[in-house]
């Protein structure tokens, strides 16, 4: 009674003395309790000297776009003389759109130092409040900031890396309650309680007051209405009573409408619902990407309790959805198989004292493409453009071309690491030029990834060229190139019109193109390309015991052979020594070059794939193993063995070649120089002691008599027979 008397008298001195005008006051809010969908709102930095983000404009992202305000008590009050500079904030699905008084919706699709702002573009942004200051978080991810620079002084989103950098701001709604009404405060006794689900007792809740701006209880001349946020949790009777429902989080609010005499009013409190035996498993992340051969082991997954404490003792089990894409160990560490998507799941089994809990993480498994540097060029071929970092000689600052939707700009870089002189680039990012020679122009031409020619403009204000690049659809005059690799591998880059090169700015941290030493020369990085190949193994028997099969085989390298992707696919490569009588085996253990004439072994028969490195390979290995040309001709003084099956006994062994046989290009052949006391055939593998015999028996050197597949033969053998050697023909 006494403050609508207080507010009859200000009004009719206002009037009698011509002073009246509209006032609207606005009140700080601390929690997205308080937010009320569709109400006005200040958007506020309260520094030393406070100003409020002007929404009359419509020009929002602009320098000084902000008005003074005063603040008293968490409260503003703006006169109708100062327009409306507020924004209205209304709850969209989850989100908050947040429109200017001016008609300007605001926010950010990008995670980037900027302010959209349309009048038709709907833009949406979260809400949270910290330690009475307001989190507004456009859907790109940055946040709204007041930068107080002396420059720069001005509301605007900044991205998520750096927003700290800017000052925090605050919200202050409008009150729109009748000056000639009496405010109500509500209030619960408590603001956050919890309840134990397993509990045999009755959830008592809170107790709610209700008081007049003179602090008198008028609970009883209210009506109050209740709400429950999560009805799944909790539900509210009309006279305030909670039932429980189940396990969760709610929010409970007591309200209370307007009426002839009070001004309306809430209060609410955070009611949580747990169950002291629950877990929660979780990934520190729910996605994650891997590249093919390599490992995730810093994204393992935890279990905490209902109060999010993680529990002792316990193990957790995981398992992959598609193992051919992507595995995982006992420990959580998952390594990239092949390309695509798999889904790894943490289990924890529960105990008497814990349930049990899981959770899913999503792998994206990648390949890369590795490239090194370049000592030619080859026309028509993709190159990464890549200075190497001054301050450390294993960081490639990688030339990135313009995106699609730009003409010109200077280049941006990012840094990759070198590892055994090659850069790693994701197949999901395509950052090679190609680079070809025109014999026209005596000069190459550099094409972008949109397939646009690179190339420096001219300034003819400054009558000079630009240093930042210009992409065209085309090649014209100005877009060729010359190149020239030295000796270091950096490669000098030359526009040939503005005899500028291709240089890292250091200063810039970008791609530009000077007619002076201004940065790193780049080098060219080509790529390296993996080539596979296959040996098949089929059973063989092993001496005169069929049930005991041996799988070995010839081969001849088409390529450089990566010994340690060889040795992971199952297969054993060895060199061939002979020595008088006998001949060794003798494993190889490094990379093996192009050319070498192999025999090789394996745990089983399929086929296996053979995998090229890409290292450089230098030297050869010592072997006596050869490898035909299909010219190679049996005879001239000498014994040529091949390794094949008994046609009959099926037994693997190294078969003598009759005089005049023409070994085939790419088969293997053992040379032994002619002697009687060599045998006809022989195995001449074990894998046990790498050693085995090639003398004769003694009956081969008095008549034992072999057919061509180098069988032992009696006298009754009609056909071409070998004794000592030498053929005949027995009939």
């Amino acid at each position: 009674m006494m403050k609508n008397l207080r507010s009859f008298a200000t009004l009719l001195l206002c009037a009698i003395c011509g002073l009246a005008s509209a006032q609207d006051t606005y009140t700080k809010i601390t929690s997205t309790d308080d937010l009320e969908s569709g109400a006005k709102y200040l958007i506020v930095y309260e520094g030393d000297e406070a100003v409020a983000f002007d929404g009359s404009l419509t020009s929002l992202d602009a320098v000084s776009n902000n008005k003074s305000v005063t603040i008293s008590n968490n409260t503003i009050t703006t006169a109708s003389t100062d327009g409306d500079y507020s924004f209205t904030i209304t709850e969209s699905d989850g989100s908050y759109t947040i429109q200017s008084a001016s008609g300007y919706y605001i926010g950010q699709t990008s995670n980037a130092n900027k302010l959209l702002s349309s009048t038709s573009t709907v833009y949406t942004n979260t809400i949270t409040f910290t330690d009475g200051n307001v989190n507004i978080v456009a859907s790109g991810g940055p946040y709204l900031r007041y930068n107080s620079a002396s420059n720069q002084t001005r509301f605007r989103y900044y991205k998520s890396s750096s927003y700290t950098g800017q000052q925090a701001i605050a919200l202050y709604k409008i009150k729109t309650g009748d000056d000639s009404k009496t405010d109500v405060t509500l209030a619960w006794s408590e603001t956050s309680v919890s309840y134990d689900s397993q509990s045999s007792e009755a959830f008592v809740a809170p107790t709610l007051t209700a008081k007049d701006d003179e602090g008198t209880d008028i609970l009883s001349e209210l009506a109050i209405t209740y709400t429950s946020s999560e009805e799944s949790v909790a539900t509210v009777a009309e006279d305030g009573t909670v039932t429980i429902v189940g396990e969760g989080t709610t929010t409970i609010k007591a309200a209370s409408a307007a009426d002839d005499s009070y001004n309306a009013a809430s209060a609410s409190y955070t009611l949580t619902v747990y169950n002291p035996h629950a877990t929660t498993t979780a990934f520190a992340y729910s996605t994650s990407k891997v590249a093919i051969g390599s490992t995730i082991d810093t994204n393992t997954a935890t279990t905490v309790d209902y109060s999010g404490t993680e529990l002792t003792d316990y193990t957790i089990t995981y398992t992959s959805s598609d193992e051919s894409i992507a595995t995982v160990d006992a420990n959580g560490v998952v390594t990239g198989v092949a390309e695509g998507e798999a889904t790894i799941t943490a289990t924890y089994a529960g105990d008497d004292n814990y349930n049990a809990s899981s959770a899913t993480m999503t792998v994206t498994v990648y390949g890369v493409t590795y490239y090194k540097k370049a000592t030619t060029i080859t026309s028509g071929k993709k190159y990464i453009i890549a200075a190497i970092s001054e301050d450390d000689e294993t960081s490639a600052l990688v030339m990135y071309p313009l995106s699609s939707t730009k003409t010109y700009g200077y280049l941006s870089a990012g840094t990759k690491t070198i590892t055994d002189d090659q850069i790693g680039i994701e197949n999901t990012y395509d950052d090679a030029f190609t680079i070809t020679y025109d014999e026209d122009e005596d000069a190459y031409t550099i094409m972008d990834p949109n397939s646009r020619y690179m190339y420096i403009g001219y300034n003819s204000k400054k009558s000079a060229y630009f240093t930042s690049f210009n992409a065209g659809e085309s090649p014209e005059s100005g877009q060729y190139w010359s190149i020239e690799i030295a000796d270091d591998g950096t490669a000098t880059i030359t526009n040939d019109l503005a005899s500028s090169w291709i240089q890292y700015s250091t200063s810039y941290s970008s791609y530009g193109c000077y007619d002076s030493q201004s940065g790193i020369t780049p080098c060219l990085w080509e790529e390296v390309t993996v080539e596979t190949s296959t040996i098949s193994f089929t059973a063989s028997n092993k001496g005169n015991d069929a049930d005991n099969k041996i799988y070995v085989a010839t081969y001849v390298a088409p390529f450089d052979i990566d010994i340690a992707a060889l040795t992971e696919a199952g297969v054993t490569a060895y060199a061939l020594s002979v020595d008088g009588s006998s001949v060794t085996y003798t494993e190889i253990k490094e990379n093996i070059p192009a050319g070498t004439a192999l025999v090789v072994s394996a745990g089983e028969e399929g086929d296996y794939t053979v995998t090229s490195t890409t290292e450089e390979v230098t030297g050869t290995i010592e072997t006596a193993l050869q490898a035909g040309d299909g010219s190679t001709t049996v005879g001239d003084g000498k014994t040529i063995y091949t390794l094949q099956r008994g046609s009959e006994s099926k037994k693997l062994g190294w078969y003598l070649k009759t005089s005049g046989s023409v070994i085939a290009a790419n088969k293997c052949y053992l040379v032994i120089e002619s002697s009687d006391g060599v045998k006809d055939n022989f195995l001449g593998f074990d894998t046990t002691t790498g050693i085995s015999s090639i003398a004769a028996e003694a009956g081969a050197q008095n008549g034992t008599m072999y057919n061509v597949a180098g069988q032992i033969v009696d006298q009754n053998y009609k056909g071409i027979v070998i004794i000592g050697g030498k053929k005949y023909l027995n009939k």
